[in-house]
């Protein structure tokens, strides 16, 4: 029998070939709409990122039948789309529409982005000869400069006014004082002088110029960053770090074009250094998502592991957990499933409820008591925003369960019509985060970035299990198409 883990994806069917572009091209669009309202409020953003999210939806359910054929020219494709990445990349800086990053930042964003094209044009020239390790191992070195050009970001300019960054820090260093973060303070760095009348937090937990709440994620978020930030002094090392492995995994996951240009969209993403000198822990989620596709192809045995580890990232990764049953092991029964969940939520458990029991209090008034309490966000990238700018004056602000409202009709589509595997959980995964931020009371730049990077690792996965064979759909061992 042939290794189909070992080949490289040489062909794919129509139908999927034309997902994978879906994929594609919806990323690149919601990357530019981000990039232009800085993940804050604006409408004909929203109006853009929601149409082609709908159409990547679509994408999702279409019939996934037919042959298999060589698509070798989509290459010629790859490397536009390479070109056209890195000219966006370049150019947006330099027209001024992200004035925040100030004028140090403009020289050497075109120079990294033209680097990381060409170095994804030479990786497509080494995966065309068949020298799928060669190809990976560019993508890796550009990378590791992406990475050091953002060491010089952190080192030399100034560091963003953002609360992650403060929180990540003052959490850390607590934790390795035998602290528990979750009984700390913060400095309000939204209302100088002392003030207690930042909009950004609710009045009860500003005082004397101090946010009375603690870390306001699960722990498993800070453990990750904790021994890159003890040798580096500060988080963004880690997040670099972990940002850069999930384009080396994406990369990875399909072997082939789709995958190659779906790993250096990813890099060169409009976005991206916003995205990691604000010091959101995104990345995680980014490299979580990319671990569980890469170990789902190969039919790992740390799967379950690996999703109870993203599982454990973020409060708002609950609205994954209806997806699970898309990923189960194949052909299900009861036993291995039932082991599955047991390991998916065993690892959750291991990884969370120490730190939890450390102070149970704190941890149960933070996340049901002060993070729900927390004000409604105008400025917020989300239809609910738009609707409560359309109230009159004075009107309560519209209820954060209008997202599990919207939500709630795709997860149970997708149970019933997504296809039973790595591909259809990872896209689920992406439309599910943006469908549920889209109507979310707090919706900002970071969520979408997740969202749009969901969709490149999605793109990867779709080539990777629906390619390099040379049977027909239908007969795929990785398959499982739902009826």
């Amino acid at each position: 029998m042939v290794n189909h883990s070992r080949q490289l994806t040489t062909k794919l069917p129509l139908s999927i070939l034309l997902v994978c572009l879906t994929f594609l091209g919806t990323a690149a669009i919601y990357f530019v709409a981000i990039t232009l309202c800085s993940g804050g409020y604006n409408r004909k953003c929203l109006i853009v990122i929601s149409c082609m999210m709908l159409v990547s939806t679509v994408a999702i359910f279409v019939p996934l039948r037919g042959k298999s054929f060589r698509y070798a020219t989509i290459a010629r494709v790859i490397l536009c789309a390479l070109l056209i990445q890195s000219f966006g990349a370049w150019i947006i800086p330099q027209a001024g529409l992200l004035p925040e990053w100030g004028a140090p930042s403009v020289d050497w964003m075109g120079k990294d982005a033209i680097l990381t094209a060409v170095g994804g044009i030479v990786a497509s020239l080494l995966l065309n000869k068949r020298r799928y390790k060669s190809a990976v191992a560019v993508i890796a070195v550009v990378a590791l400069l992406q990475g050091l050009t953002m060491h010089y970001v952190i080192r030399y300019m100034q560091a963003p006014r953002i609360d992650t960054l403060v929180v990540l820090r003052d959490s850390d260093k607590a934790l390795l004082q035998g602290k528990n973060p979750y009984t700390i303070t913060f400095p309000n760095i939204y209302a100088p002088g002392g003030s207690d009348d930042s909009p950004f937090y609710s009045k009860e937990v500003q005082k004397n110029g101090r946010l009375l709440f603690g870390y306001p994620y699960p722990p498993f978020s800070l453990l990750m960053i904790l021994p890159i930030d003890t040798l580096t002094h500060d988080p963004r090392y880690a997040l670099v770090l972990f940002f850069a492995a999930a384009a080396v995994l994406t990369v990875s996951i399909g072997r082939g074009p789709i995958s190659l240009c779906a790993a250096v969209m990813l890099l060169l993403a409009p976005p991206v250094w916003l995205f990691l000198r604000s010091a959101w822990t995104e990345p995680e989620m980014i490299l979580g998502l990319a671990a569980i596709a890469w170990l789902a192809v190969r039919r790992s045995r740390a799967l379950p592991i690996a999703l109870g580890l993203f599982l454990s990232l973020k409060q708002y990764t609950v609205i994954f957990i209806p997806l699970i049953p898309l990923i189960l092991p194949r052909p299900t029964d009861w036993k291995s499933s039932t082991r599955f969940f047991a390991i998916v939520f065993g690892t959750a458990a291991a990884v969370t409820l120490p730190m939890i029991l450390w102070d149970w209090k704190a941890f149960w008034d933070l996340n049901f008591h002060i993070i729900p309490s927390q004000p409604f966000r105008r400025d917020s990238l989300s239809f609910l925003a738009m609707y409560a700018r359309s109230l009159p004056r004075g009107s309560p602000p519209p209820s954060g369960a209008f997202a599990l409202v919207a939500l709630l009709p795709f997860l149970c589509l997708a149970l019933w019509k997504a296809p039973r595997n790595a591909a259809g959980f990872v896209a689920s995964v992406a439309i599910a985060q943006s469908l549920f931020f889209l109507f979310s009371r707090q919706s900002f730049l970071n969520y979408h970035f997740f969202s749009a990077a969901a969709l490149l690792i999605a793109a990867a996965t779709y080539e990777r299990v629906y390619g390099a064979d040379e049977l027909s759909l239908e007969e795929h061992p990785l398959n499982e198409i739902a009826s």
